[in-house]
């Protein structure tokens, strides 16, 4: 249309907008290339609920303090050499715990050998009060030297030898029960031949 001037103004076209319309323009368009998709995964991942990659960064950061062309080209060497350091650790712990053992073991074998020589003495001790002391005197003879073992043997090894310990303490316990059963049958007999000799003697 022209004015009077004889200018031409030009009037907006009525099918065309001036801005993205509709509400198609305001969102983005998901990415349809696969490395943007891998990307956009990656940047929406939240390393706080992550706790193995949390580690793995702590550890990392204990090394990897630069972040340059150099340290990035010489990380894989690095963890390399950690790897082998921590694995050359690993065996010289190994080792140590391996020589305890032995030493362990050694010990243990040291400890059988000596309650085996005590059992021997004991029953060679045993075997001489028998057959030098017979009755209730034998017997209070045998709890004693079993008391006395027990004492002995726990001195030297402490609680280590818990079954020995105890067999030789109900052994003992045994004993004293058979002396005192002895003792009361002996006080009997002789009562018995005390009164005897009284009816005897009333005769």
């Amino acid at each position: 249309m022209a004015d009077g001037s004889g200018e031409a103004v030009a009037l907006p076209a009525s099918g065309v907008t001036t801005g993205l319309g509709n509400g198609a323009g305001g969102t983005s368009a998901q990415p349809s290339n696969p490395l943007s998709r891998k990307l956009h995964k990656i940047l929406e991942t939240r390393l706080d609920n992550d706790k193995e990659m949390l580690e793995a960064l702590k550890a990392l950061s204990t090394f990897f303090v630069e972040n340059s062309l150099r340290t990035r080209r010489n990380l894989r060497g690095d963890i390399e050499r950690r790897s082998l350091a921590i694995n050359e650790e690993f065996v010289s712990i190994f080792k140590e715990v391996k020589e305890e053992l032995e030493s362990i073991n050694e010990d243990v074998q040291a400890m059988n050998s000596c309650c085996q020589d005590m059992t021997s003495r004991l029953q060679v001790r045993i075997e001489q009060v028998i057959v030098a002391e017979p009755g209730a005197v034998l017997l209070y003879k045998i709890s004693n030297l079993l008391k006395f073992y027990h004492h002995t043997i726990s001195g030297i090894v402490g609680n280590s030898a818990t079954t020995l310990l105890t067999t030789i303490e109900e052994m003992h316990l045994l004993s004293k029960k058979i002396f005192f059963n002895s003792l009361s049958l002996h006080a009997s007999k002789l009562i018995d031949k005390v009164c005897l000799k009284n009816a005897v003697l009333k005769l």
